[in-house]
């Protein structure tokens, strides 16, 4: 037990002793990581992040582009089989069709102190060509979660307000986007119900005419009729009927196309629309000083 004694006592004083002869090295791995950490703080332009949480609406697969795209992908819940809608919905808010919204919308410049409204390229400095896509997909991250279908958009920009103003302009670019599709599709598929109602309109006043022409060279019919008048008055008759059933058909589908394309119901529900941070998320300053404390301590000790 002496001898632990003396070893810890000995080893002690023998590290206390390389600490006062290097104490200057000591105080210098901790100072430098200290200043690095001030400056590089300082100097590095602060991020914020910012989250809005998506959920699609039921039916989402039955109208707007979801809608069109179940058509040739897939059936019933999924656009593609095995895959939630909500994973289509990610690829949806990367496209150009969706973030040329963003990048058009107007925000409020953090240089600006009056307050005047500009659009995302003049703010973030985004050149007005097809490296615009790039640089905003670099400043948000979208994901999706397979069991609950839940969307999270998060953006990144040097104030906390810009950073909210993005995720929210996604919420509403990809309505936009989803409404003009909805809106698009309606009125292709009006054009061509009106254009299908008016022919099956007059087929049937044709099979009609005939109707009528039959009944007026057979007026003794069904009292006096022979087996080819029955014949021919059944053909007519059923030829009436299968007319006036595919126009009254095609009248309730022009109908439902018609509230189709007046419906203004979202496509996606807005759990949780973004709020300016009230912390940057970088550079943070206690991971900063904590690795470049590490650093210095490991060039110290070799």
């Amino acid at each position: 037990m002496e001898n632990l004694r003396d070893e810890i006592a000995y080893r002690f004083n023998l590290y206390f002793r390389i600490f006062l002869k290097r104490r200057h090295l000591f105080f210098a791995a901790i100072f430098a990581p200290l200043v690095f950490t001030i400056l590089f703080v300082l100097i590095f332009p602060p991020s914020y992040e910012a989250t809005a949480v998506l959920l699609p609406s039921e039916g989402a697969t039955d109208v707007g582009v979801l809608g069109i795209l179940a058509g040739v992908l897939g059936k019933s819940g999924s656009t593609v089989e095995g895959l939630p809608s909500s994973f289509l919905y990610v690829d949806i808010l990367k496209s150009r069709s969706v973030m040329e919204g963003v990048l058009k919308a107007e925000y409020e410049s953090p240089k600006d102190k009056e307050g005047s409204k500009k659009d995302l390229y003049e703010v973030l400095g985004f050149p007005r060509n097809n490296q615009a896509f790039e640089e905003l997909l670099d400043i948000i991250n979208v994901k999706s979660d397979f069991e609950t279908g839940i969307i999270k958009i998060t953006a990144s920009a040097p104030t906390p307000e810009l950073s909210a103003r993005i995720a929210n302009n996604f919420i509403i670019s990809l309505d936009n986007f989803n409404k003009n599709i909805r809106l698009t599709q309606a009125r292709k598929n009006l054009g061509y119900l009106q254009q299908r109602l008016e022919d099956a309109y007059q087929e049937y006043q044709a099979v009609l005419d005939t109707f009528v022409e039959f009944q007026k060279s057979n007026r003794g019919y069904p009292a006096i009729a022979t087996p080819a008048v029955s014949a021919r008055a059944e053909e007519l008759e059923m030829r009436k009927k299968t007319k006036q059933d595919i126009y009254r058909l095609l009248n309730e589908e022009y109908e439902m196309t018609k509230l189709t394309e007046a419906k203004t119901t979202p496509i996606v529900s807005v759990l949780d629309s973004a709020s300016a941070p009230a912390e940057k998320a970088s550079p943070k300053k206690i991971p900063t000083f904590a690795i470049s404390l590490l650093f210095a301590l490991f060039i110290l000790y070799i």
